[in-house]
């Protein structure tokens, strides 16, 4: 009888919409290196969750087709540019991209950086205020960590 009773009451609750809904957060982290000949010489990292409507409207592609366009390049407040190399890091909640910056040419005033698909902003990350001095090589690496609410 208690068994017919939980199945009337969570049919009921079904009807009302009174069950409790799935909710994902994506957290996201930057960790930027500015290398000179293969020595880390500053380490900033920043973090928040920063997908815009276009970036969660390719999740929700996915998640409803399997199909979207995933994130192809990084880019930075002052004009710098990287393809952005997603990698496996082993853990299913994880996604992790990885741009380098050359070292040729300095980017002043950066104040963010973007996960992009072309010319497209997927998401963003405030960064504290620097610059990458000619002759300086940035390494970043995109961190998207996905967890249930």
């Amino acid at each position: 009888m208690e068994y017919l009773k939980k199945i009337f009451k969570t049919i009921s609750e079904i009807k009302e919409g009174s069950l409790p809904n799935d909710n994902i957060s994506i957290g996201e982290q930057v960790i930027i290196r500015l290398v000179k000949d293969g020595n880390t010489i500053r380490t900033i990292r920043s973090e928040g969750h920063t997908w815009n409507i276009t970036g969660l409207g390719q999740i929700r592609e996915w998640l409803r087709t399997g199909v979207a366009n995933r994130p192809n390049s990084m880019t930075t407040t002052g004009g710098g540019w990287s393809a952005a190399t997603p990698i496996d890091p082993g853990i299913s909640t994880l996604a992790v991209w990885l741009g380098t910056f050359p070292a040729a040419g300095a980017i002043s005033g950066i104040s963010d950086i973007r996960l992009n698909f072309g010319a497209t902003t997927y998401a963003t990350v405030p960064v504290i205020l620097f610059t990458k001095p000619d002759g300086i090589q940035m390494d970043i690496r995109w961190e998207s960590t996905i967890s249930g609410v």
